[in-house]
């Protein structure tokens, strides 16, 4: 404790800091830091002292729990005291192991405390404390669809024979799957809208209703209306996520004045291209032909480069009524060596295009229902109409999703629909985040089943994107000698 507040002593990170050795930093001031910069909270954090962690008041480790736990933190287990190096030492490996066996964080907790007591009558066994958001203690799932396992390992040989490259009756040869990415893709680079819209309302006191102020529409609506005008927000959008990349890989971008265009290009030269996991890599390594992306930035089109492909870019500007005659290319189809991105959102260069605030999203549901076959390439068209859909980096119950998903439900031939799977890799609904996680998934499943004959069925993948290209590119290789997108 120091003056009255839980301290912690950190990294250095500047030669000022460095020349400081009694360098202290707010516990707070870390509880906050993790709530703006860090883009998927961590599901269990454990907080270990010993004796010789600092005097004063024993609860000072404690306090840090439930700030932890307010910033969205499902599960912390932090000392109430001075613990002995031995209590932890015995209470961390029977927790782990009891965590692993259940995955429920309060049960794995009871077993190792009565380890600790019971076993070894250590007189400190009480002082590890949890402190939990959720009702039942479950603290992550099985990624996988809702069905048995023989339908799940038929949905997977649908959807890898559809992103195979086929030749079809014009002679063309291409992908007939087509990866919808939404803004979740990029937030481990940028930070999640969510998390901005968040900052956003708070600097610039948001006075609607408190749960909305996650969500980035809306909250951008206000600052357009009420504070910045449209040209600023997105000006104060540009710069954001400038410095959300400079704040994650400040060893590789340092204090460059580079464009975004340009940091992310270095981004991926320097440190990204050979990262497996990084989900651009997976999808520019597998051979679709097309690729729809919100993100206005061109980092899919860097990670393409880097795959030795060469992309065609179309930018929907749904403004720009003199857009329609250059986007139509009857003659210019994508194939594997130079797919096609399209923004669907717009794209930075040309900020017009740009889909933010809610007026935004219904004037461009409009346009996307009149103007689109008018609007946009004979390759589009049919990557949209005639293919298998996989959207990837969306949260399907924000309805800024459900205007993208309807917008293209619009156009193209239902019989033509049907004949592919189509794929959400959604995270599964988390306590804290919804009432009844359980209620939610099954609602969601529901409601995207395709019961309602004006609507197409969408198998929801429950994990994190990641997890889907990952398993998608394990499946791949066992009926295409393509070779795989991890190797």
């Amino acid at each position: 404790m120091v003056r009255g507040g839980t301290h912690l002593l950190l990294d250095l990170e500047t030669e000022e800091e460095k020349g400081n050795k009694s360098y202290f930093r707010s516990g707070e001031v870390l509880v906050r830091r993790l709530a703006e910069e860090v883009t998927i909270m961590p599901r269990l954090v454990l907080l270990a002292s010993c004796a010789s962690a600092g005097t004063g008041d024993d609860n000072a480790l404690a306090a840090l729990g439930p700030l932890m736990a307010r910033a969205g933190i499902p599960a912390v287990i932090a000392m109430q005291g001075y613990v002995q190096i031995q209590t932890v030492e015995e209470f961390i490996p029977v927790f782990f192991k009891s965590l692993m066996k259940s995955g429920e964080v309060d049960r794995a907790m009871r077993e190792a405390r009565s380890h600790i007591k019971n076993n070894k009558n250590y007189h400190d066994w009480w002082m590890p404390a949890l402190f939990m958001r959720l009702a039942t203690g479950r603290i992550w799932y099985t990624p996988g669809f809702d069905v048995q396992a023989a339908d799940e390992d038929d949905l997977w040989s649908r959807v890898t024979s559809h992103v195979a490259l086929k030749r079809g009756f014009d002679r063309r040869l291409r992908s007939r799957c087509t990866p919808v990415l939404g803004p979740g893709l990029g937030q481990h680079l940028f930070g999640s809208d969510s998390s901005l819209a968040s900052r956003w309302a708070q600097q610039h006191n948001y006075p609607l209703l408190p749960y909305h102020q996650d969500q980035f529409p809306r909250v951008t609506q206000y600052l357009k209306v009420q504070r910045l005008g449209e040209e600023e927000v997105k000006l104060e959008y540009w710069d954001q996520l400038h410095e959300g990349l400079r704040r994650r890989y400040p060893q590789v971008l340092g204090e460059s004045d580079l464009v975004l265009d340009e940091m992310i290009e270095l981004l991926w030269q320097d440190h990204l291209k050979d990262d497996p996991l990084e989900p651009h890599n997976i999808l520019a390594r597998l051979p679709f032909t097309c690729y729809v992306t919100t993100n206005p930035t061109s980092v899919l089109e860097v990670a393409l480069h880097h795959q030795g492909r060469t992309p065609q870019v179309e930018v929907y500007n749904w403004r720009d009524e003199r857009s329609r005659e250059r986007l139509r290319r009857d003659d210019d189809f994508p194939t594997h060596k130079e797919p096609l991105v399209f923004h669907a959102l717009g794209h930075f260069s040309e900020p017009d295009s740009l889909v933010l605030s809610e007026d935004d999203y219904f004037s461009y549901l409009i346009h996307f229902i009149r103007y689109w076959s008018e609007s946009v390439s004979s390759g589009v068209n049919q990557a949209l109409t005639d293919a298998s859909l996989l959207f990837l980096g969306f949260r399907i119950f924000r309805w800024d999703f459900r205007i993208i998903f309807h917008s293209l439900l619009s156009q193209g031939n239902r019989r033509i629909r049907d004949k592919y799977p189509h794929v959400a890799a959604q995270i599964s609904p988390r306590e804290g985040a919804f009432l009844n996680p359980t209620a939610a998934r099954a609602y969601l499943n529901k409601y995207f089943s395709g019961e309602n004959p004006d609507e197409i069925k969408l198998d929801i993948y429950w994990g994190e994107t990641t997890d889907f290209l990952v398993k998608l590119n394990q499946k791949w290789p066992k009926e295409n000698d393509r070779g795989s997108a991890l190797s």
